[in-house]
């Protein structure tokens, strides 16, 4: 019989199986504690990327921000229209004519 075709029991003890689940459960518990913690990493940098990319994007865009929201003005002198009259003119709206905030309405009918 050659020394590879050789077969070996060998007999553990209860203590000496419970060891080694042990250790195997905390090496899986470790790779999987490193393999969060790489994710948990990598999120937050992209947290960071996308508020960086809006911050440069706000930047670059200031001027235009700044005469649009000028421009975005809902002043109370207008007549009040029905709900059919307003949905009629927010879908004839063309994309460049910007569009009439609600929340801009309700804070003028508060104050």
């Amino acid at each position: 019989m050659d020394m590879k075709d050789r077969v070996e029991f060998v007999a553990l003890t209860k203590e000496e199986i419970e060891s080694m689940i042990a250790k195997a459960a905390l090496a899986g518990a470790s790779v999987a504690a490193e393999t969060m913690e790489k994710a948990y990493r990598k999120e937050q940098k992209e947290l960071k990327d996308r508020r960086l990319h809006n911050t440069r994007l706000l930047l670059r865009n200031y001027r235009m921000l700044k005469e649009s929201c000028s421009k975005a003005v809902y002043s109370k002198t207008r007549e009040e229209k029905s709900a059919a009259e307003v949905m009629e003119d927010l879908m004839s709206m063309k994309g460049s004519d910007g569009v009439i905030v609600n929340s801009i309405k309700e804070g003028l009918k508060k104050s």
